[in-house]
């Protein structure tokens, strides 16, 4: 989960206010809508209206073709997800009169905070010297890293941006 996310308010739907009447809207982003609860109510799509016998705290839903109870969601906290960083590594070294040595492995794994997006990555180091003689050394270092970074499609992107621009009811 991500550590800090935005408040968010669950009292209002989306909506436009005109000639100083609010309206339920069931499309696009507007910020000035009836409470939630009230939606049943509305003249448009309310059940409390239209067929209180039937759907009495519910309301119609176009898109979906069926009746729904108005609820509020929190897009962004069912969105996002505990990311996890397991790494494992070894490491074995000597030194001598004659030089030192040192050989390493190291792997890590990630999960993000982001639905199927995350990192593997593995690593190897292997380095020595050799005392030729007193005043003269010589030695080698060598590093190979395998990283394979798993990104998230680009249409979450786009839908992030939608959840934290959307008033927060899911219709």
């Amino acid at each position: 989960m991500a550590s800090v996310l935005p408040k968010l308010q669950h009292r209002y739907a989306h909506g436009a206010y005109s000639k100083g009447v609010i309206k339920y809207t069931n499309f696009g982003s507007g910020s000035w809508g009836p409470e939630i609860s009230k939606i049943p109510d509305d003249p448009t799509f309310g059940g409390n209206v239209l067929d209180p016998a039937n759907h009495t705290g519910e309301y119609w839903f176009p898109q979906k073709q069926e009746w729904v109870k108005p609820q509020s969601y929190n897009n962004a906290e069912d969105f996002f997800q505990t990311g996890n960083t397991f790494s494992n590594n070894i490491n074995i070294s000597q030194a001598g009169t004659m030089g030192t040595y040192s050989i390493g492995l190291g792997s890590t794994d990630q999960t993000g905070i982001i639905p199927s997006s995350g990192m593997k990555r593995y690593n190897a180091k292997l380095a020595a010297n050799f005392n030729i003689n007193k005043n003269w050394k010589t030695g080698f270092s060598s590093n190979y890293s395998d990283l394979k970074i798993q990104k998230f499609p680009q249409v979450i992107i786009a839908t992030y941006s939608l959840f934290m621009v959307l008033p927060q009811i899911m219709i």
